[in-house]
């Protein structure tokens, strides 16, 4: 599938960050895609996320589920918070870009 790259600083360290589309679905109620990484920080052994846009009448609702796994266990503890503050942020960007959309 298509590739996303993307090139992540880190304070005083830069890595890369590739993952590849393996999943496409478009249903009546539903579209989703997955994107597994295949280049991953150096915090990450794997990462699957799947995008969902799921319609309820007239709106829809964004969910993303995540599965990754840290370098070691505690990562997965402490990459938790880090990782749900940043998809709370996305929030109000997604409000504004639907309803301007």
């Amino acid at each position: 599938g298509d590739e996303v790259h993307l090139e992540l600083n880190f304070l005083f360290r830069k890595e890369i960050w590739i993952s590849v589309i393996t999943e496409l679905v478009e249903t009546e109620d539903e579209i989703y895609f997955v994107d597994e990484g295949r280049q991953l920080p150096f915090m990450f052994r794997s990462w699957r996320h799947r995008h969902r846009l799921i319609r309820q009448g007239e709106q829809t609702l964004i969910v993303d589920d995540i599965t990754y796994q840290g370098r070691i266990k505690l990562l997965d503890y402490l990459l938790y918070p880090v990782l749900k503050l940043q998809f709370l942020y996305r929030r109000p960007v997604y409000r504004r870009w639907l309803d301007n959309g």
